[in-house]
């Protein structure tokens, strides 16, 4: 879960009871596959900022499977969907900055991976899909569905970039924009120590890491708008990890922290421990990124945690903004609508919109959003209160992810821009 929610004060008192549950908006029926292999995607959705130049499109792809397990034949043909959807969309597969890959099976990145050589030696502008790549060990949270794929492109992209790897772990670069204003998006993982090494000195060198990254491509941690950390236990290393961030921002002058999701996720290596991704924009005179609060939900680093509510990209096309992962607490930072999932989903939603509005957006500006439900049982009434709350049908991905306050229930993160100019869909779309 986001920073927010670690070292933090005593939960508010409780509420008064919550209302009777939500009823869950009526959904098309699905027809179950007849074969896991055969099974096409249940559904691709995607959503295009309203800059000609330097727009923004998110596409989300949900793939069937049973008992968790994703066929091969599947997983292709998702693929082959998320080209035609990013042709659709006005986009190329060279313009995919990053995607986040979530399965409770570890063989279905493999699966993924085989897919794509498959592919490669059939359809050569495949062999220009190179981007950061989170292959994340969440358990989908709708029924039915196997694996959710986001993904993230820049048109025009002009996406390049490289890998090294490391004894320590591995590290990953991407460079996408419009001409004279690339902007980078970066993934390291830190494999060293296993379950008993000293995860602070790894977290350090994880932020080090990336540091000489963005140092490599004329960058530095100042010009780092948003940030992921995937922690494989939550519960034992967010404190710590809070602690060594805010000493690595003092140590090298990051006096504005960037927005900011921290949540458990293994990655499909299980030795890797921490696993960061970052989008950075350069910071000049004219453009780069400032940072969003509202009056409903206090400022994390008053309880430790150093990110920003939300950071708004400044671009000549105009804006992006990045929501951190936000939940149901208070203008206190205190918990609220404890044990409710529908309650909290509604606070949590005050909390959006108020971040939205400082960036003088709405929620129908979203373009894309990953939730967190720390008990996926749950994702019938979490996703009735959205639609009860007016959350729109855009790219959305619920997954099971533990967050680091237990009396928290939900989380979600978002991306948004003014002036949304197109969106499509195929299939069974939620």
């Amino acid at each position: 879960m986001s920073p927010t929610k670690c070292v933090a004060p005593p939960a508010a008192p409780p509420a008064a009871p919550p209302a009777a549950p939500l009823a869950a908006p009526p959904a098309a029926p699905l027809a179950r596959p007849t074969s896991l292999e055969s099974a096409p995607p249940r559904s691709l959705t995607w959503r295009r900022s309203g800059a000609t130049a330097g727009a923004d499109v998110h596409l989300m792809v949900t793939v069937p499977g049973v008992s968790g397990r994703v066929g091969g034949a599947a997983i292709e043909a998702a693929h082959e969907a998320l080209a035609a959807g990013l042709e659709e969309a006005g986009a190329t597969l060279d313009d995919v900055c990053a995607e986040w890959l979530c399965s409770a099976l570890p063989t279905d990145f493999a699966r993924a991976d085989a897919a794509r050589e498959r592919l490669r030696g059939r359809h050569p502008e495949w062999h220009g899909y190179a981007p950061i790549s989170f292959p994340l060990l969440q358990s989908p949270c709708d029924g039915g569905v196997g694996l959710v794929w986001r993904v993230i492109a820049q048109v025009p992209g002009r996406a390049r970039g490289g890998s090294a790897r490391e004894a320590a772990g591995e590290a990953r670069v991407r460079r996408a924009g419009v001409p004279g204003r690339d902007e980078l998006w970066a993934g390291v993982v830190f494999e060293r120590g296993g379950e008993h090494g000293d995860f602070a000195g790894e977290a350090f060198a994880v932020f080090a890491r990336a540091g000489a990254l963005l140092e490599a491509n004329g960058l530095s941690w100042r010009d780092v708008a948003r940030t992921w950390l995937y922690l494989a236990d939550i519960e034992r290393d967010y404190a710590i990890l809070n602690r060594v961030r805010r000493r690595f921002f003092h140590e090298h002058g990051v006096a504005i922290a960037p927005a900011s999701t921290g949540i458990e996720a293994r990655g499909c290596d299980d030795g890797s421990r921490l696993m960061l991704g970052l989008h950075a924009a350069p910071c000049d005179r004219a453009f780069g990124w400032h940072p969003l609060s509202a009056p409903t939900l206090n400022e994390a680093p008053s309880y430790g945690s150093d990110f920003s509510r939300a950071a708004a990209i400044s671009r000549r096309e105009g804006q992006i903004v990045h929501l951190s992962g936000t939940a149901s607490i208070d203008e206190h930072g205190r918990s609220v609508k404890v044990g409710d999932v529908a309650g909290q989903a509604g606070r949590m939603l005050a909390n959006v919109r108020a971040l939205l509005s400082a960036a003088r957006l709405e929620l129908e500006d979203v373009l894309s959003a990953m939730s967190y439900l720390r008990d996926r049982r749950s994702v019938a009434a979490y996703r009735a209160a959205l639609h009860a709350h007016g959350f729109p049908d855009v790219p959305h991905a619920v997954v099971e992810g533990r967050v680091c306050r237990p009396e928290l229930l939900c989380e979600i993160e978002l991306v948004a821009a003014p002036g949304r100019s197109a969106a499509g869909e195929r299939g069974n779309s939620r």
